[in-house]
């Protein structure tokens, strides 16, 4: 029921977007490549937590909990290292919010 239900809402994503954005410059493929970095970070994230939470199994809760954290946070930082979209997108990201901060305080 779940997994029927998470197709639906994806598949209405497409019909959702196409309503939100009719009338403007931005398409939905726009929309699809703004999305696709962070979309693929998330599922290898939670490939990666669920994969060292399954390999630590017979430990403590609390140890298994710190080693799915401890690799998340390195395949981070190795995904900013070498990946340069994310880098830059996570940079706009950062610039932003340094902006409205500061137009916040104004």
């Amino acid at each position: 029921m779940a997994w029927a239900f998470l197709g639906v809402i994806y598949a209405s994503r497409y019909f959702h977007f196409r309503y939100v954005l009719s009338g403007t410059m931005i398409t939905v493929m726009d929309m699809f490549y703004a999305m696709l970095w962070p979309a693929c970070l998330s599922f290898m994230l939670a490939a990666i937590a669920f994969s060292a939470n399954v390999l630590c199994a017979g430990l403590e809760s609390w140890l298994a909990l710190m080693a799915s954290m401890f690799s998340v946070f390195l395949f981070v930082l190795i995904c900013f290292r070498w990946l340069r979209p994310l880098r830059e997108e996570c940079l706009e990201i950062w610039v932003l919010l340094t902006v409205f901060r500061n137009k916040v305080e104004d």
